[in-house]
């Protein structure tokens, strides 16, 4: 029902017009009874993309944030977005130096409005949630006491509109008096909220008039509140009346997560475990999606139906593009102009994929416009019938209104909607040819940026077999010298034929920790002992990796190490290892590399408090401890003579002098590295000097251990694999080239 304000506004225009009795003063407050459950009706729910049943807007509506302070013409160059990006760090393309506000805010502080965004961006669900607040009254967001009017420009297929006369048929559909004159007078009065839903809706051929008229009722009911959406792509500023422009912003990450709690009101529990699983690392680039409504909505329903997200990822991002090529448009029944006949979906989409790799390849995620327009009429020229009816700007523009997968960021500069659409169709396009996924091998392998088109790639093959025994034999090139050799030679010798429950591989994945933890402790000089015994000693086969990463960090020492360290880890969680210590320690690692690079805290600072150095030391070699007992549990290592190992180890720590002598106490902490380095050398058979490594072999390492962990999440990205191929692939893993 309309706030009591406003019923008395119409019961007073009713009796102007000559409506008198008490019988009409009742039916008012009826029809603005049926006009508030109309509204909410027709425009209170969501449904889309094919959902059984609608939701109720207003439970799963998360505020909107807009731009401000938006220059639609805004200048700029392709090195400028290309270093702002980088330096950024965020998900999406889209950055805006505008500061952004929340959209009722907005609305109230201004009485004109243009609202722009691109295709799913929420501005019509915005525009029907500014006319749900405003049945509130005083209860609600809105600040002004209007009566809104929502008009869908899709409706409208006719050059000869009157927006007055589709007023008056809003307030006829819900039984007010005399509708046209009725509707005239609270025009009058300046108490309606114009909504104007989709002007880049509306037909070429009638933008203008329709224009025309919005100035016009704008200018003789200037007293009223105004309201409009458009895709930025089709906007034009040429509005006589002075709108103040906004668009929408992307969503955040608390936007994001306040989407999903709203989504899964009725259950928490699924709304934290969707939040936590989106956050994953390996669901990075789906989370990216979610910054657009339209495509959190699709991942919402995704995560509904199996309450997780696809492994195959290649599907969900395909049906992410599908959404944006054709279904959003086919359900918001938009009438689009032909731009050429011949380009299909299936087309436009090989088309793209081509633009997409081309960029890629150059590192390059912005484009400039006249480049677009050349790429799109010189791949149509080499496919349709008719070239000389192509023109590649008609379609660039129509691909970036209708569709938002390719959209303006300045002035004569494009690039995708979501990185991860142009990582999808670049995986696409070298998908297409053997020999293409052979280069992309030879190439980019052990290059970071490509992890992601890799996975696409094996996902969207039938079989990613082949594709893996080039991994595999590229692999095998980084271990290029024979102290490399060697280190792998002693893998295989520790590991070989010992029993237990892990797999080979997995062993050999821990010996390497273990050999890299010595290998650096041995070739690097921290000046923070303390910190490193502690980091050598982390407990178990994840820690070995881990500590360093601690202590090299700490010691601002090779960064490149801690990628090495960490892929080493990731390639156990793999095999089998799942205890919940060990676990959890692995993902402290990745919030170190991922998230907490500017956390000072994750690693203690130097000290020099006895006590505590005396605390640090004793740790150390409580969980160095702790990792022979587990070794010996797992039966990692054969020849091993753990038993005497542990004696010696304690006799070390039976030599902690005195609390009362602290120079005697620091010395013997600071040395302590040089008295467990070759204990551990001599009951795990290591030979120093095979473990004497150089830089470019830690490089190399690196790359070898990287490839190898690219491999195995490959295998689990793709959608088949031979069985026998990948036994055959795993049994040769972390070993010697034979």
């Amino acid at each position: 029902m309309l706030p009591d304000s406003i019923i008395e506004l119409i019961v007073k225009t009713g009796f102007e017009k000559g409506v008198k009795s008490f019988k009409n003063k009742i039916k008012i407050k009826k029809a603005s009874e049926n006009y508030a459950k109309k509204y909410r009706s027709r425009y209170g729910s969501l449904k889309v993309l094919g959902m059984s049943k609608g939701l109720r807007l207003e439970s799963v509506y998360t505020p909107l944030h807009f731009k401000k302070d938006v220059n639609i013409g805004e200048f700029g160059t392709v090195t400028l977005l290309e270093d702002r990006y980088r330096d950024s760090q965020e998900l999406g393309l889209s950055m805006n130096n505008c500061r952004s506000e929340n959209g009722m805010t907005i609305a109230n502080d201004n009485q004109y409005l243009m609202v722009l965004g691109t295709p799913g961006s929420g501005k019509s669900t915005f525009l029907r949630r500014i006319g749900l607040e405003a049945f509130k009254g005083e209860q609600g967001e809105l600040s002004h006491n209007c009566i809104p009017v929502l008009l869908e420009f899709k409706q409208i297929n006719t050059e000869n509109i009157d927006l007055i006369e589709a007023i008056a048929e809003e307030f006829t559909h819900f039984g007010f008096p005399s509708s046209k004159e009725f509707a005239t007078k609270l025009l009058e009065q300046g108490k309606l909220l114009i909504l104007l839903d989709g002007l880049d809706e509306v037909r070429k051929c009638f933008t203008n008039a329709v224009m025309n008229e919005i100035d016009d009722l704008v200018t003789l009911y200037e007293q009223n509140r105004f309201i409009v959406s458009c895709r930025i792509a089709e906007y034009r500023s040429n509005f006589k009346h002075d709108f103040q422009v906004i668009e929408l912003a992307d969503f955040d990450d608390k936007q994001i997560e306040q989407f999903i709690k709203n989504w899964f009101i009725s259950e928490p529990k699924t709304a934290e475990k969707c939040w936590e699983t989106l956050n994953q690392d390996n669901n990075k680039a789906a989370k990216e999606l979610a910054q657009t409504p339209l495509l959190l909505t699709f991942l919402c329903l995704v995560y509904s139906r199996n309450l997780n997200f696809p492994i195959k990822r290649s599907r969900l991002y395909n049906k992410a593009l599908d959404i944006l090529l054709e279904e959003w448009a086919a359900e918001k029944r938009v009438l689009q102009e032909d731009i050429y006949k011949g380009l299909h979906t299936d087309l436009e989409k090989a088309m793209l994929a081509e633009i997409a790799y081309e960029g890629f390849n150059k590192d390059e995620l912005f484009f400039q416009r006249q480049h677009l327009v050349e790429r799109i009429q010189d791949f149509l020229a080499d496919t349709v019938d008719n070239p000389q009816f192509i023109d590649g700007k008609k379609i660039l523009k129509a691909i970036a209104a209708q569709q938002g997968i390719l959209v303006k960021r300045a002035e004569n500069i494009y690039s995708f909607s979501h990185l991860t659409l142009q990582e999808y169709l670049t995986a696409q396009y070298i998908s297409q040819k053997d020999s293409r996924i052979q280069e992309l091998v030879t190439n980019q392998l052990t290059e970071e940026r490509w992890r992601e088109v890799f996975f696409l790639v094996a996902g969207i093959k039938d079989n990613a077999s082949e594709m893996l025994n080039l991994m595999e034999n590229k692999t095998q090139q980084y271990i290029n010298t024979h102290q490399l050799e060697d280190l792998l030679i002693w893998v295989e010798k520790v590991t070989d034929t010992t029993p237990g429950d892990f797999k080979p591989v997995s062993k050999r994945a821990i010996a390497i920790a273990n050999a890299i933890a010595i290998a650096i402790t041995i070739t690097i000089d921290i000046n923070d002992v303390p910190v490193l015994v502690e980091a050598i000693a982390n407990a178990e086969a994840y820690a070995l990796a881990f500590a360093f990463i601690k202590a090299l960090a700490k010691a601002n020492q090779d960064s490149d190490a801690i990628v090495r360290a960490l892929a080493l880890a990731k390639i156990l969680t793999y095999y089998e290892i799942t205890d919940d210590e060990r676990l959890k320690g692995l993902e402290e690692a990745y919030r170190f590399l991922y998230v907490d690079k500017e956390d000072k805290d994750i690693v203690k600072a130097p000290t020099n408090d006895i006590a505590e150095v005396k605390d640090i030391g004793v740790r150390a070699l409580e969980n160095i401890i702790n990792y022979i007992e587990w070794s010996e549990k797992m039966t990692i290592y054969q020849n091993v003579d753990y038993t005497h190992l542990k004696i010696r180890l304690e006799e070390v720590k039976k030599q902690i002098p005195d609390d009362r002598d602290n120079q005697e106490v620091k010395k013997f902490y600071e040395d302590l590295v040089g008295k467990i380095v070759p204990i551990w050398l001599e009951f795990f058979e290591i030979d120093q000097k095979k473990i004497d490594i150089t830089e470019s072999e830690l490089k190399a390492l690196e790359n070898y251990l990287y490839a190898n962990l690219l491999m195995v999440e490959c295998k689990e990205a793709a959608v088949r694999v031979s069985k026998e191929t990948w036994k055959d692939i795993e049994a040769r893993m972390l070993l010697p080239v034979k």
